[in-house]
């Protein structure tokens, strides 16, 4: 009886054992599934990350550079109308609309020289101004006032020192006609593109670009694109062409 007894508790233990094997197999092949369905899942995760990391880069340097256009025109045209006005000249139109150049019309223009010359200096000056105090406060967007003051810069330059090739409408051919020659115009021009190549000089990364490797700021992206939308909506508005 106890040798019985005994083989009994031999061969339970051995369906314990295999029970405990099998259920240890079915536990690792769970554990090797799951794996490897997070090894299949890695690199889809990865790339959705990546293309949405492109999106905030395309958005974010695509409406930004709108966004620069744009107000660097509005800039423009009123510094134009604060000289007319504070001169004795009367403005009788102003040229303001996403889908076509500003321009400002004024008409009489007691000091046309001093009307004319505002818009592309003080128009430079005004979005550096800009810069300098974002950068002193320390502001973390003040690397979007530098590109925007460079934009303005190269911008202003070259409408200035080849907007006489565009005839009568641009500034430069108003300048032409109060007395200044085409090699001053094109002097302006020298000055100020290259100091806007300078201010652009090492913002790549803030852009995605290089070793960012596409990565930029969300929060900068969205303020972008809420800016670009504001001005382009207010100037279809209230613009005229």
């Amino acid at each position: 009886m106890a040798i019985r007894a005994a083989s009994t508790e031999r061969v339970l233990e051995g369906q314990d054992n295999d029970k405990i094997r099998d259920n240890t197999r079915r536990e690792e092949g769970s554990q090797q599934a799951i794996g490897g369905d997070s090894l299949k899942l890695a690199p889809q995760w990865r790339r959705s990350m990546k293309e949405m990391k492109r999106m905030d880069q395309i958005l974010l340097i695509g409406s930004f550079i709108g966004f620069s256009w744009l107000v660097m025109q509005a800039v423009h045209e009123l510094e134009h109308v604060l000289e007319a006005v504070t001169t004795g000249g009367t403005v009788t139109k102003v040229v303001l609309h996403p889908f076509t150049i500003s321009r400002t019309d004024v008409h009489p223009n007691p000091h046309a020289l001093i009307e004319v010359w505002a818009g592309p200096i003080v128009g430079v000056l005004l979005p550096l101004t800009a810069f300098f105090l974002a950068k002193a406060l320390r502001s973390p967007g003040a690397f979007l006032f530098r590109f925007f003051a460079g934009f303005c810069l190269v911008a202003n330059g070259v409408y200035i020192g080849t907007g006489w090739l565009a005839g009568e409408g641009a500034d430069a051919v108003d300048f032409l006609r109060l007395g200044a020659t085409h090699w001053q115009l094109v002097r302006l021009g020298l000055l100020t593109v290259p100091l806007g190549f300078f201010l652009w000089h090492g913002l790549g990364p803030h852009f995605g670009l290089g070793k960012a490797n596409g990565f930029v700021s969300h929060s900068a992206a969205l303020t972008s694109v809420c800016l670009f939308i504001l001005v382009f909506v207010v100037e279809l508005a209230i613009g005229s062409k």
